[in-house]
């Protein structure tokens, strides 16, 4: 068995909650441990880098497979619990929060960087609180930004977190689809809000809301959004 990546602060806390298990092939990259799934096609068309919530990595695995039939090859970055825990925007607990982010950078960059080939776009996918620490690295530029980004439910437990990733969104220079599940739970629709309101202040032209009723839409919409960018 493969020890657990250095970042995770419980070894046994890891391994007892992951999700993943007969996922996909398990890739080393550095210290951390992936799950990879090669296009289904006779080519690359990018790759899709996928950073599911703590424990919720099943639920994007759909939508990873769907990604290999369209072309693209998919890592997942496995989640942490910490980041349920630590607010990306809170002036508290400053040297934590630097230490993780520090930690989330390296594991993306190294991912970036160690991906099989740069030919193709790269695509990210982020879902609830790791949309929130991925668009504040993104925002300071301290990794390299997408050819284009997907939210799924994107949130964080923090009213002034959401509003600062509504910002990011607002702001970001390529191409954003927001995916949320609409009237199922009140938090989710107050956070699209605050990135709608954001978006229409900001006139992001190249972003795309669709609130969604179950996860079972995912594939069509963004299905029809790599169409609508051209890379279909």
């Amino acid at each position: 068995e493969e020890p657990a990546p250095a970042d995770q602060p419980d070894d046994q806390l890891y391994w007892q909650t992951q999700d993943w298990q007969e996922a996909g092939q398990a890739k080393q990259i550095g210290n951390q441990v992936t799950l990879l799934h090669k296009s289904d096609q006779g080519y690359r068309l990018g790759l899709a880098l996928l950073l599911p919530d703590w424990q919720q990595v099943a639920d994007l695995l759909p939508l990873s497979r769907a990604l290999n039939r369209q072309g693209f090859d998919t890592l997942i970055m496995l989640p942490n619990p910490t980041q349920l825990t630590l607010d990306p925007n809170d002036e508290k607990d400053q040297l934590a929060i630097q230490a993780f982010k520090e930690r989330w950078q390296l594991r993306l960059t190294s991912l970036q960087e160690n991906s099989g080939g740069e030919s193709g776009y790269q695509l990210m996918i982020a879902a609830g609180s790791s949309a929130a620490w991925l668009c504040n690295l993104l925002s300071s530029e301290s990794i390299a930004p997408p050819d284009a980004l997907v939210l799924i439910d994107a949130f964080y437990p923090a009213a002034d977190a959401n509003e600062i990733l509504a910002h990011d969104v607002a702001t970001a220079p390529y191409p954003v689809l927001d995916l949320y599940r609409e009237q199922q739970v009140s938090w989710l629709d107050r956070a699209a809000s605050e990135r709608r309101l954001a978006v229409n202040r900001n006139d992001k032209l190249d972003w795309r809301q669709v609130a969604i009723r179950t996860s079972a839409e995912r594939e069509e919409q963004l299905t029809g959004w790599l169409r609508y960018l051209g890379w279909k």
